[in-house]
């Protein structure tokens, strides 16, 4: 009969008592997010915060609570069981406590009334399982207070191959990397240690090959001698390769801080090869960019990348690096599906209450940092030529300031009306002259129905007045429609509303608009037949069309045509800008003019 096969806390399937290599690839656990309960612990309440599953990038300004973060991270995780084959490069379990990271208050920190507790949890998922851990400061002695992860709900898990004690870490090997690393080794003076190293031969050609890559050592060896160098008394200590010219009591903070990273990646490879069941890893690292330049701030981030990869590992730190979260931005945003993407920026608002920063837009990380003042991104521009003055009138009382913010606020695009002052045919033929014009709209008078515009969605024609039965030219439209005003009181409702509320009457308009003008001797032609006249005697009665608000009233008057010309409008606009500046389509809306 086989073996029968128990499951161990640390993961690592037993038979007869004995560790069996595994017959299946590992089954990886990996933290999901962190969530804090209404009730905050510190200033951290009623946020969650997701966690890639490569590496996440925790940013914002000091004092916000990042480091309470990684602590919290580090804690809930992390193999008990001890061996040799467990022990990492640091002469320890991978493995670290909270109240060894930060210190608890027992006045801010700690609660009695279990109602009143703020809670911390953290997700985990293996496979297509997930589980939670939730995390209360508790007290042990009348000094001493503690972080225990306990299963929520509470009772023993098994996940797979692993067993989740009920009180007790997540078993996926967690290294914590502190600001301890920074501590300058010529500051040490007689505490300074350091011992010849025997790392398995892969091990050490690692540390060697990775430390070249982000700062170069000056030498290179295919065995290369390992060190291993300490500060007695402190959590200080660290493998180094070796340095062409110096000894590893000579490196700078930089290179003493890449040291530790590449330990710890270093014993992530050790666990890896010497594990049965090994289930991936947490490297959490405070103030990941400390002591190094913006180039070696940019390596190191991808060859953290690479070995997450290699060594199925989530790596999770602080920063206040812009040359970082730049970098990890640009890269994480060329994945367009959030769902695909592998890597996370995490940034704690500060203020009360600390709330997650939409990360979107890199502009607003910066600005964070440096706490300027954000004002809204002015949205890109869509211009609109028109034939003349004339039309861009009629076209500017149809696009209303409110009508133009709803639009703006659909399409998220600025409209700029231009007179080209050229002929509609001309104006039709740039489109064939130049790409550029079928990036704009252009707006013909309603009168250009015979010219052809070879089927371009980008160009519109002004809306008809279905009382005009001559030219539809705005001069001939006004011309109209100003003769109807003055004889057919039935005509054009809205306007005379909008005369009787400024205190005008139609009198007004025979006198302004239709009557000769100063200078002017009868009109040997008709203001429909001919186009030059038309534009001269427009441009005479312009300062009388617009305080009447002619041309205002024939909108409101003639608002099934308007309604439908917005709705070509807007489409026309989100065809030259491109779908995604739209939001829902919805029909435009006729706003009528006051």
């Amino acid at each position: 009969m086989p073996e029968k096969k128990n499951l161990s806390t640390d993961g690592s399937a037993q038979a007869g008592g004995k560790t069996a290599a595994p017959t299946t690839p590992p089954l990886p656990i990996r933290l999901e997010e962190i969530r804090f309960s209404d009730i905050p612990f510190r200033r951290l309440g009623g946020l969650t915060l997701p966690i890639a599953q490569r590496l996440t990038l925790i940013a914002g300004r000091n004092g916000i609570g990042k480091s309470t973060v990684l602590a919290l991270i580090s804690n809930a995780s992390g193999l008990s069981r001890k061996g040799k084959s467990r022990n990492s490069y640091f002469e320890k379990l991978p493995q670290a406590n909270l109240h060894e990271i930060i210190q608890l208050s027992g006045d801010r920190d700690f609660v009695e009334d279990e109602a009143k507790k703020p809670s911390i949890f953290l997700k985990y998922r293996a496979g297509n399982d997930f589980f939670e851990k939730k995390c209360n400061v508790t007290k042990r002695s009348p000094a001493g207070f503690r972080i225990v992860p306990r299963n929520e709900p509470k009772g023993q898990k098994i996940v797979g191959p692993y067993k989740i004690l009920a009180d007790g870490k997540v078993p996926v090997p967690t290294i914590y990397l502190g600001m301890i690393r920074m501590l300058p080794i010529g500051e040490a003076e007689e505490t300074l240690k350091n011992a010849k190293s025997t790392p398995h031969p892969e091990d050490a050609k690692f540390l060697d090959e990775f430390t070249r890559k982000i700062i170069h050592t000056g030498a290179h060896h295919d065995s290369p001698e390992i060190t291993a160098q300490w500060v007695a008394d402190t959590k200080k200590m660290s493998l180094h390769p070796p340095y062409g010219g110096y000894d590893s009591t000579g490196v700078s903070l930089g290179q003493d801080s890449l040291s530790a990273i590449a330990t710890a990646l270093v014993s992530f490879q050790k666990l890896k090869r010497e594990l049965p069941n090994y289930p991936g890893g947490i490297l959490v690292i405070d103030e990941i960019d400390a002591g190094f330049h913006p180039q070696a701030q940019v390596k190191l981030l991808q060859e953290l990348k690479t070995q997450a990869n290699r060594l199925s590992l989530q790596i999770i730190a602080t920063t206040h690096s812009l040359t970082m979260l730049a970098e990890a931005h640009a890269e994480i945003h060329e994945v367009p599906d959030p769902k695909n993407r592998r890597d996370a920026i995490v940034y704690l608002q500060g203020g009360l209450p600390v709330e997650l920063l939409d990360v979107s837009d890199y502009q607003a990380i910066h600005d964070d940092m440096y706490l300027n003042l954000r004002k809204p991104p002015e949205q890109p521009v869509v211009k609109v030529y028109v034939e003349d003055d004339e039309a861009a009138l009629f076209l500017g009382a149809i696009l209303t300031p409110a009508r133009l913010r709803a639009i703006a606020s659909r399409t998220q695009r600025r409209i700029k009306i231009i007179s080209a002052r050229v002929g509609c045919a001309n104006l039709v033929g740039l489109l064939r002259a130049d790409e550029y014009f079928k990036s704009v709209l252009i707006v013909l008078d309603a009168d250009t129905t015979s010219v052809k515009t070879g089927g371009a969605t980008n160009v519109l024609r002004l809306p008809i007045d279905p009382r005009v039965t001559v030219k539809q030219s705005p001069e001939s439209i006004i011309e109209s429609m100003c003769k109807a005003l003055v004889s057919d009181l039935a005509t054009y409702p809205e306007t005379r509303k909008m005369l009787r509320k400024a205190g005008h009457s139609t009198d007004h308009i025979q006198n302004s608009i239709l009557a000769l003008q100063s200078n002017e001797t009868e009109a040997e032609v008709e203001v429909s037949a001919d186009r030059d006249f038309a534009k001269k005697w427009f441009t005479r009665r312009l300062e009388s069309i617009g305080t009447l608000k002619i041309i205002e009233g024939w909108v409101a008057d003639n608002a099934a045509g308007v309604e439908q010309f917005l709705s070509d409008f807007e489409r026309a606009v989100v065809d030259v800008a491109g779908p995604s500046s739209a939001k829902k389509a919805k029909p435009a809306k006729v706003i009528k003019s006051s």
